[in-house]
């Protein structure tokens, strides 16, 4: 059984396309329209390679509503001969493909950042829509005690920065649209506890071990890959540091990728949570709440940097 599997990968794997593929899916998932712009080879091409990959179980697929997201298999990790063949991927041709990839990312990035310049000056109407007068992010701070300095990542107009003043010395609000910063920093020009930082929550601009508490309100749908966020929570928290992260659970509300610019339909809060097991957080405190005005749900997850408190559930 065994030898007719790596044969029937042998032969699925002579294709260079389909190497091409899998040497980009070993960064992270992509969808068939992001495989398309970094490969530049035609979506049918792309689509049927897919499939072949997908029916050998050498790649899976994840779904969100419209769009369906490429990743490796497991395959990968169990098997020996295909984890030589990953290693043995270092022709020119993968080299430009990564170099095209972090273009890609980086244009999708840019997209994100003009759409929150074009709409800051009517972003707290936006934001009425989806939330009303609800404050997640305070009824999770209301059980944390005070910290020193906390960051707020993705503050965009400042709406968080309010509440987090009631809970820590000195907050940060860090964010990569210049609109939505000029307006922050408009609203708390005479609060002396508020530093504005403008930069990118992927690299962010504080020194390792800067801060005792990072909040992330409704912001991490909008990454195209959450891996690299994670590794800068442990870099930038202190030892037993805090992560309090609210977002949507996965929805069907599609409109919020055509309208506010999401790249996901919500996050899979079990998924982020072992992303940042694995750079050494642990759960503290997880719970789920119903928005009023709309089908979706926000989940309220507290991490802390370091200790074992527990499982997801």
């Amino acid at each position: 059984m065994k030898q007719a599997l790596d044969r029937q990968w042998l032969r699925i794997l002579a294709d260079e396309t389909r190497l091409r593929i899998v040497k980009i899916l070993t960064l992270h998932e992509w969808s068939v329209n992001d495989l398309v712009h970094i490969l530049r080879v035609g979506q049918s091409r792309i689509s049927r390679h897919l499939g072949i990959l997908n029916e050998a179980n050498l790649v899976k697929v994840r779904r969100q509503g419209l769009w369906a997201y490429y990743r490796l298999g497991e395959v990968w990790q169990d098997n020996t001969w295909l984890k030589l063949t990953l290693e043995m991927l270092s022709d020119p041709v993968y080299e430009e493909d990564a170099m095209s990839a972090r273009l890609w990312e980086e244009q999708k990035k840019t997209a994100t950042q003009q759409f929150f310049d074009d709409v800051a000056f009517r972003w707290q109407r936006l934001r009425l829509e989806l939330l009303g007068e609800m404050d997640p992010l305070d009824m999770v701070l209301q059980d944390m005690g005070h910290f020193q300095r906390c960051a707020d990542l993705g503050c965009g107009a400042g709406d968080s920065l309010s509440t987090l003043l009631h809970y820590a010395d000195w907050v940060i609000g860090i964010d990569n649209s210049t609109q939505m910063m000029a307006l922050a920093r408009q609203r708390f020009i005479e609060e002396p506890r508020v530093e504005f930082r403008y930069g990118d929550i992927e690299d962010l601009p504080l020194r390792d071990g800067e801060i005792d508490l990072a909040t992330a309100n409704l912001t991490l749908h909008h990454l195209p890959t959450l891996q690299r966020w994670a590794q800068e929570m442990a870099r930038v928290l202190k030892p037993h540091g805090h992560l309090v992260v609210v977002d949507f659970l996965p929805h069907e509300e599609k409109m919020l990728k055509e309208v506010y610019h999401d790249h996901w339909l919500g996050i899979d809060p079990l998924e982020l949570t072992n992303l940042l097991k694995a750079q050494g957080f642990s759960e503290v405190k997880y719970q789920t709440l119903p928005l009023k005005k709309h089908t979706l749900e926000v989940f309220m997850l507290w991490m802390k940097n370091g200790e074992n408190h527990g499982n997801l559930t």
